[in-house]
């Protein structure tokens, strides 16, 4: 879930090179819409953090409640070690900080869907 459309489409392209099959949603409605749709076909979510709508706080809460083994990566460029320890005790299972590096979103990626 990303909301800024050059880069959802971006790290789509990307991840689907990888060989995935890859879902996006521009915001949490959507997010929430399409984890429904495919309940138990989504093996990782990648998701902005600061978001309108639904942001990251709730919708980790809805997957958390909802599908509570399927793993959340947030990328965010407002982090604080405050927040991200927070988080990681709600289940958050990685942080992505922007401006994102290739290398690194495909090192966390690969610990979640081993990137070819």
């Amino acid at each position: 879930m990303e909301d800024e459309d050059a880069l959802r489409m971006a790290l789509a392209e990307l991840v689907s090179d990888w060989g995935y099959t890859v879902f996006t949603a521009a915001n949490g409605i959507e997010a929430i819409e399409l984890l429904t749709q495919k309940a138990g076909g989504i093996d990782l979510v990648i998701s902005d953090f600061v978001m309108v709508q639904i942001g990251g706080a709730a919708l980790l809460a809805y997957i958390h409640t909802k599908y509570p083994l399927l793993p959340v990566i947030f990328m965010t460029g407002h982090a604080n070690e405050d927040n991200l320890a927070h988080y990681e005790a709600l289940g958050i299972r990685d942080w992505l900080h922007k401006p994102l590096d290739t290398a690194d979103f495909a090192a966390v990626v690969d610990r979640y869907l081993r990137v070819p």
